[in-house]
């Protein structure tokens, strides 16, 4: 077994040097390149579609995405791309529409995105499950942060990136006829029954992406829960010599998932 170790130590360093010495000979040959371009990675935020052209017009401003989307642009966006929720690229209307500046006196409803440099994209994000902790009987459906919170303690991390709302159907919130009346990563969700022309909303579920480590340490969580049952299972079976009858057996199994619930 030491020789073993031995040997793969031996092995992941010579690959380390190996890969090393790849990517100097390659920056080498990119310095001798004669293309003066521009070749700086960029990526693209989420599309962003917080307003709709129900009031004055749709406005999809980068002061009210910062407010309402945290953590979620960079700092300094290079550009931006404007298309209609249906996907038509907007080339000269930009990222606010005024109702009153329109011939139908009515603005389309618009989506935005940013172009942002690598970094900003790097940390890969994960989701939360989704949450459905309420229905449309009501008033409405909210889902909201502060009772998801409450109801799921530490299933969402402090400080989510963005939310996602979809019907329990599949179908994205911005793709419903309903009116919504809140939709941010701090409040939540909500829709309001009177607030809708068939006098009640659809049933929505909500999740939220949160930084990489969030995921992460839920899974290195998981893992020690289910290593320390797996080691006291078998300190009782084995080290014991707890052999018990074939009819004891589901009990005993019971036991063991009562014990993972419970660490």
């Amino acid at each position: 077994l030491l020789l073993i170790l031995r040997i793969t130590v031996i092995l992941n360093l010579l690959w380390f040097f190996l890969c090393q010495f790849k990517s100097l000979q390659y920056t080498f040959l990119d310095s001798d390149s004669s293309d003066t371009s521009d070749t700086s990675a960029v990526c693209y935020t989420e599309w962003f579609d917080r307003d709709n052209p129900s009031g004055d017009g749709d406005y999809e401003t980068v002061t009210d995405i910062r407010e309402e989307y945290p953590q979620q642009l960079c700092k300094n966006p290079l550009s931006c791309e404007v298309e209609t929720i249906e996907g038509i690229p907007a080339e000269l209307t930009g990222f606010v529409c005024v109702n009153k500046q329109q011939k139908g006196r009515h603005c389309k409803d618009y989506k935005i995105r940013f172009k942002c440099p690598e970094d900003f994209c790097k940390t890969e994000p994960c989701y939360t499950q989704w949450f459905d902790r309420d229905n449309p009987s009501g008033n409405g459906d909210y889902e909201t942060t502060p009772e998801i919170n409450n109801e799921y303690p530490d299933k969402i991390c402090k400080k989510p990136i963005s939310c996602e709302v979809q019907t329990t159907h599949g179908t994205p919130a911005e793709l419903t006829s309903d009116n919504i009346d809140l939709c941010t990563v701090i409040g939540g969700f909500s829709c309001e029954n009177k607030h809708q022309n068939g006098g009640k909303c659809k049933d929505y579920k909500i999740r939220y992406k949160c930084p990489e480590d969030f995921c992460k340490d839920g899974e290195y969580i998981q893992f020690l829960k289910y290593h320390l049952v797996s080691r006291l299972w078998h300190f009782l079976c084995c080290q014991l010599n707890f052999l018990p009858e074939i009819y004891f057996l589901k009990y005993l199994y019971f036991f063991r998932h009562l014990l993972y619930k419970m660490v």
